[in-house]
């Protein structure tokens, strides 16, 4: 198989990552299938120090290419959702990583890890008093919008 680095905006290696874990036959889901190193704290750290937005444009393009295909309970899927809600924690906000996490738990992928993030984020997501006039569309429902583009969800 070759590589086309252009293909699906640069993000054809997840499609790679998540091939070679499917050959390797391994059920080591609590790691990350793609990878990727967000350190053990309950809050994602960046200690391989990725490029975060196109990291997140990879993931997003190829989550967007999956679900259309491939529906809940698949803990590949799941896995990715949780490295998506990891790099959102840090490029977005933390509403829009535990919604990720949420989407996680939907494609069957469950992690000690994951609980910590959900526990502590989630208690940051209660202390933050978001600008109620301010509407913001979450990370998911622009994955919605990608695949109903006539649908509003926010």
């Amino acid at each position: 198989m070759e590589l086309n680095p252009s293909s699906h905006k640069g993000s054809e290696w997840i499609h790679v990552k998540i091939l070679e874990f499917k050959l390797s036959n391994s059920k080591k889901f609590g790691e990350s299938v793609l990878g990727l190193d967000f350190g053990k704290q309950p809050i994602p750290q960046n200690p391989q120090n990725y490029g975060l937005d196109e990291l997140e444009e990879h993931i997003l393009h190829q989550i967007k290419e999956r679900i259309y295909f491939v529906k809940p309970k698949n803990e590949i899927v799941g896995n990715v959702y949780f490295d998506l809600g990891n790099v959102i924690a840090q490029t977005r906000d933390v509403q829009s990583a535990l919604e990720c996490y949420e989407m996680a738990k939907e494609y069957e992928f469950d992690s000690e890890l994951m609980q910590s993030r959900i526990s502590k984020l989630g208690k940051l997501a209660l202390k933050a008093q978001p600008d109620r006039w301010r509407v913001e569309p979450s990370i998911l429902s622009k994955i919605i919008s990608y695949f109903y583009p006539f649908s509003v969800y926010y």
